[in-house]
């Protein structure tokens, strides 16, 4: 494992663009940006933290933070088709970047990750993770593909076709899928009792949002539908629903998915940018296209692979949204 510390220097770098302003800072191992976001009106303006350098991201799905401090994702130290995928964790607080050597297929949720280097697999607490045994042929037969990952845990799941199985959750609580008894997916809470979803979980993304005690279920939205509101359901593990309509607008012609975070929403839209809701009020953030995202615990920060305009790669950034501006000071 290598440890790099980034230490920033401010130097008389500033350029305004249209959305953002940024001032970069610059140290032997490499370079940052500070870089300062729309203002919605009664709400804190967000701010941004950019790992410059040679690290960057390019793999979907990867990002996760592993606390509220340190964010896991695979990135390349160089540029080239040739350039071997890294495991890095990031530390922004510190300005710190570990190296964590080569690996792929890396995932992180409340202090427990998992990750591959080459066909070997990995998981276990930070720190303390172990191989395990990558499941066989013959299992992936049995399982009828059903590998699955909750909370970066592996899952073999024994279904058989036409048949139905629970799918134990993060926060408590266990996924139904597919159950039969009236056409609906279906949840049993931490309390044993069982309730049909509103939504077939064919037709959602899944995601888990430990500030909100609750998984957020957002609906497949088309490319090109500007017109139409989006959908997100809050579902509690002890089995509350609440559903909220989404603003409809130029984000919905990018790929929609919604994250909850502190005091509002964020929209990410694939190829259009990533948009702030609170309440109706819907502001634009930055432009460009993006490849994850990914919010801290405790809902203040969001972790992104964005490209802005005239980047090489998709380098990884960090946008805070709490007053408190902890991660730059």
């Amino acid at each position: 494992m290598t440890l790099i510390r980034l230490v920033w220097q401010q130097v008389a770098v500033r350029q305004t663009c249209a959305l953002l302003l940024i001032v970069c800072f610059g140290g032997a191992n490499g370079l940052w940006a500070a870089e300062t976001g729309s203002v919605v009106p009664g709400f804190t303006s967000p701010e941004i933290v950019k790992l410059e350098g040679p690290y960057h991201g390019r793999d979907n799905r990867d990002l996760g933070w592993i606390d509220n401090d340190r964010v896991l994702f695979v990135g390349f130290d160089r540029f080239g088709n040739n350039a071997p995928r890294h495991l890095y964790v990031w530390n922004p607080r510190k300005r710190e970047l570990q190296d964590l050597g080569q690996g792929h297929s890396s995932c992180a949720f409340n202090g427990y990750v998992s990750y591959k280097r080459g066909i070997r697999y990995f998981e276990g607490p930070f720190g303390s993770e172990t191989e395990r045994p990558t499941p066989t042929d013959r299992e992936y037969s049995v399982l009828h593909g059903n590998v699955l990952f909750v909370g970066c845990r592996r899952i073999l799941v024994n279904r058989e076709p036409g048949s139905s199985y629970q799918l134990p959750l993060e926060l408590g609580g266990e996924l139904v899928y597919p159950h039969k008894r009236d056409g609906a997916d279906g949840f049993v809470s931490i309390d044993g009792d069982f309730m049909d979803l509103p939504f077939a979980l064919r037709d959602v993304f899944r995601d888990v949002s430990i500030h909100r005690n609750a998984y957020v279920f957002t609906r497949h939205e088309s490319y090109a539908d500007t017109t139409t509101k989006g959908r997100v359901w809050l579902l509690s593990p002890n089995g509350q629903i609440q559903s909220r309509d989404m603003p409809a607008g130029e984000w919905g012609a990018g790929s929609v998915r919604y994250h909850a975070i502190k005091d509002g929403w964020l929209i990410r839209a694939l190829t259009r940018g990533l948009y702030l809701a609170v309440g109706e009020q819907v502001t634009k953030i930055a432009s460009g296209g993006i490849r994850d995202a990914a919010v801290s615990p405790n809902g203040c920060n969001v972790a992104v692979k964005m490209n802005f305009a005239n980047e090489r790669g998709y380098p990884v950034r960090l946008i805070s949204f709490c007053r408190e501006r902890e991660l730059i000071k």
